[in-house]
């Protein structure tokens, strides 16, 4: 049963989101002005294994169980600030796994909180909120959302602050990476890094999702971009809130020589790279790259605010302050 007590007017929420990657902790309340005040913040860098079986995609036994140590942990963590409410969800890999009702059921039994496996709709939606919380965007009122995962990639669409269209694909950097790299520890194999950039190419493509008018403003979240963001930043010699605009030039560069390294000279090299991280990097970059390729786009700007800031919004009942709605039919 899930434990919470009933929302009051004030007091903190507390978002636990379960990437295929990395589980992040956000704890927030209301603001005197309305808007979300962060009183906490925290991810840790736990990758959710899986397998493919005869019958799909399944999470390991091993997986299931260093993901659920992590999220005790940082249920406890976010229990010392009181929360009103907390909430559990999981995306992209949990909710394609053939057992990821299971994963749920443990958690459950485990913390006393249910975990909701949310739709690549409701994800989508939910990080329009969260960008929708940067003050950094606040005079924007069209624009393109990008968030790359492990699992998967979504796109939303704002158009007047309206968000106008979503798509979940199946295109994170840890599901590419397993599917299409040989050794994940080693320099690319330009072959692999080929037929990365064609699969998500193709994807694109017959994904639907409709092209937004030019000139585009291309909004990123994800753990890839601040991995990319934290690296250009050191390397130029600025602070990482300084470094929110990434070029496609600079990507591209970074690419072919991140590439050709392997794993430990890839964490030698650029210091503010996780080595959780260091053997999806070069697939994220591919699919950033394919990515910036198929809407015509010089630059993106990235944003750390996603997910878990627009579940804490609706939480707190200020998604209207926020002005990002969702188109109804």
């Amino acid at each position: 049963m899930t434990q919470e007590r009933s929302l009051e007017p004030e007091g903190a929420v507390a978002v636990i989101d379960i990437g295929s990657n990395t589980i992040k902790l956000l704890v927030a309340e209301l603001s005197s002005l309305g808007d979300l005040k962060v009183l906490h913040e925290r991810s840790e860098a736990t990758r959710i294994e899986s397998e493919l079986s005869t019958d799909g995609h399944i999470l390991t036994a091993n997986g299931m169980d260093s993901a659920l140590k992590a999220i005790e942990r940082l249920v406890e963590e976010s229990l010392s600030h009181e929360p009103l409410h907390v909430r559990i969800v999981a995306t992209g890999l949990v909710r394609d796994s053939m057992n990821g009702k299971l994963f749920a059921e443990k958690v459950c039994d485990s913390t006393g909180y249910e975990l909701d496996i949310i739709s690549g709709d409701e994800e989508a939606v939910g990080i329009a909120l969260g960008v929708g919380t940067d003050s950094s965007f606040s005079n924007r009122s069209n624009y393109l959302v990008c968030d790359l995962g492990g699992g998967s990639l979504e796109l939303i669409r704002v158009e007047s602050r309206i968000v106008r269209s979503t798509v979940s694909l199946p295109l994170g950097a840890v599901r590419l990476t397993k599917r299409f790299v040989s050794n994940a520890n080693g320099a690319s194999v330009q072959s692999e890094r080929d037929e990365i950039a064609d699969h998500v190419r193709q994807a694109l493509c017959s994904s639907g999702f409709p092209l937004p008018p030019s000139p585009l403003f291309m909004i990123v979240t994800g753990g890839a971009f601040a991995t990319v963001r934290a690296i250009f930043a050191e390397a130029k010699n600025i602070s990482f809130d300084n470094c929110s605009i990434i070029s496609s030039s600079d990507l591209a560069t970074f690419s072919t020589e991140f590439g050709s390294l392997t794993i430990d000279q890839r964490v030698d090299r650029f210091p503010p790279l996780q080595k959780e991280r260091a053997d999806i990097m070069p697939t994220a970059l591919i699919v950033i790259l394919t990515l910036l390729e198929h809407f015509k786009v010089s630059e993106v700007h990235h944003s750390l605010k996603n997910l878990r800031f627009g579940l804490a919004a609706k939480l707190l009942d200020c998604a209207n302050s926020i002005g990002i709605k969702k188109k109804t039919d």
